[in-house]
This record gives C-alpha cells, sequence and structure tokens, in this order.
C-alpha cells in the first residue's frame, strides 16, 4: 500500500482499465493508495493489480493501469479496486474504459471520462464528466459544471456556476443552478428545480419542468411532452408559448413591463403534442 507525504493538495491522475475507483478527499497531510485485484481467486484480476503503476513526484499522483485486449468474458476481466485517500482540494483527471468512480469529500478540479460506470461525485471546485453508459450523481459544484452521457441519469443537485448537462437517452436533473443551465436531451425528461438565471432546456422526447425561474432568458423545448414553468411572484414575464394540439394554462397575473435595471425572465415555451403551464413559484 504506496503512502506519500502531503501535507497540502494534490493532483492525481489516473490511467486506467477496467475497475472500481474509491477516491475519499479528506483534512490530511498524506496520501495513500490501495489496489487489489477485484477477484482475489481470478488469477486475470491478480496479474491487472500487480501491472498496476503507482507513483509520485513533483506534487502528483499517477496511476496507470494495465489495459486488457478483451472486455467480454468475467474469467478474463483482468479487473482491479482501487482506492485512493488524498488531501481536500485535490484536483483529479481520470480515465477508464469500464469501471466506477466514488469521490467523496471535498476536490478541486475534477474531470472523469468513462465508457461504461457509474460516477458519484460529493464536492468538486469545477467538473467536467464524460461517459458512454451509466449514472451520474454530483452532490455540489462550486463553478462551472459539464456531465454528459449517451445513456443514463444525470443528477447534479448543485452548481454555484454554469451548468452543461447533455444526455441522449435518460433523465436529466439539476438541483440548484446559480448560473446560466443548458440542458440538452434526446430521449428523457428534464427537471430543474431552482435557476437563478437563464435556462436552455431542449429535449426530442421527454417532460421539462422548470420549478423555480427568476431572472434572464428561459426557453423550454420539446416535441413529445409537457412543459411546467414556475415564475417568482413579482418578477415581470414576457411569454412566447406555442403548443400544437395541446393547451396553454397561464395561471400569471397581467402586469407592466419590467422598468430599466429589474429583474425579468422571458418566457419561450413549445410543446408539439402536450400541454404548457405557466405558473407562480415561492422564493427558495
Amino acid at each position: 500500500m504506496p503512502a506519500f507525504s502531503t501535507p497540502t493538495a494534490i493532483a492525481a491522475a489516473l490511467d486506467l482499465g477496467i475497475g472500481n475507483v474509491t477516491i475519499v478527499a479528506s483534512d490530511r497531510t498524506d496520501t495513500v493508495v490501495d489496489v487489489r485485484p477485484a477477484d482475489p481467486n481470478n488469477p486475470n484480476d491478480v496479474k491487472a493489480a500487480e501491472a498496476t503503476r503507482v507513483s509520485f513526484d513533483d506534487g502528483t499522483l499517477r496511476i496507470v493501469g494495465h489495459k486488457p485486449k478483451w472486455y467480454s468474458s468475467a474469467k478474463k476481466s483482468e479487473s482491479v479496486l482501487i482506492r485512493i485517500e488524498l488531501p481536500t482540494g485535490s484536483t483529479v483527471r481520470a480515465t477508464s474504459p469500464f469501471g466506477d468512480f466514488d469521490l467523496g469529500g471535498g476536490f478541486g478540479d475534477v474531470r472523469l471520462d468513462t465508457s461504461f460506470g457509474e460516477i458519484r461525485v460529493e464536492q468538486a471546485a469545477s467538473l467536467t464528466v464524460k461517459t458512454a453508459m451509466g449514472p451520474v450523481d454530483v452532490g455540489h459544484v462550486a463553478g462551472r459544471a459539464e456531465v454528459h452521457t449517451s445513456s443514463g441519469d444525470l443528477r447534479v443537485h448543485r452548481v454555484g456556476g454554469e451548468a452543461v448537462l447533455k444526455n441522449t437517452n435518460g433523465t436529466s436533473h439539476l438541483g440548484r443552478v446559480d448560473g446560466d443551465a443548458r440542458i440538452v436531451n434526446a430521449n428523457g425528461d428534464i427537471f430543474v428545480d431552482h435557476a437563478g438565471s437563464g435556462v436552455s432546456a431542449k429535449t426530442a422526447n421527454g417532460r421539462i419542468r422548470l420549478s423555480h425561474v427568476e431572472n434572464g432568458e428561459v426557453e423550454a423545448l420539446t416535441a413529445v411532452g409537457t412543459v411546467d414553468v414556475g415564475v417568482l411572484r413579482g418578477v415581470p414575464a414576457h411569454l412566447d408559448v406555442q403548443t400544437t394540439i395541446g393547451r396553454v394554462y397561464n395561471e400569471l397575473e397581467a402586469g407592466s413591463a419590467p422598468a430599466p435595471g429589474e429583474r425579468s425572465v422571458r418566457l419561450k415555451l413549445r410543446s408539439t403534442t402536450s400541454d404548457i403551464t405557466i405558473r407562480y413559484s415561492e422564493a427558495g
């Protein structure tokens, strides 16, 4: 189990084959790495663990894993389990074709790239995640967050900056976002709980629910699915709403145009087949 003296935050760079990775950031002055075979009774897993290289130099932890030539058989999985414990605020760059990433604690910039696997990140200063298949769950990102998946549900609870979510097949759920939010789905619902700035939400097949908007340009466009938008009471709203065969339910009261410098929302809402509802939300 390699251990290194790291009195301050470090950079972790991982280039892996098959395997699951757990990284825990906490207030500590060292970094510890544990690499094990996923199945200690599988000789291929044992060889993969033995072939994994761990080094630390000039503030950077590097882990390079064995790259197998096949992925189809459990007996030939060549899979490892990696656990890293490092200081709070450390950055992470990691790639793996097959494997889960579980990051607990507070990190700096995090960038994860995997083809198949589940991803969980508790806290990060900024975040970029790309996966071909698998769910993504993110707690709090202080700055910008960008998350892409081809198939899987996305859940990002809190973003202090800009948020970009792209999903080919699955639900995209954004909790509270302070900066602009851009969410693009091909097949799946889009939910935003609280948007402090502009929102662009587009899906070909799915519902769109923006529970709370309060400022900026807001568009919600879907071909098949309902649209539901809540506007903060007292904020002037300009409506541009169209549905082909559905109905529009507008619960907002008529009001005057916003004064210069006053916050307002401009709503562009579209649904081809379903209803559109505009209502009031409450501050929160």
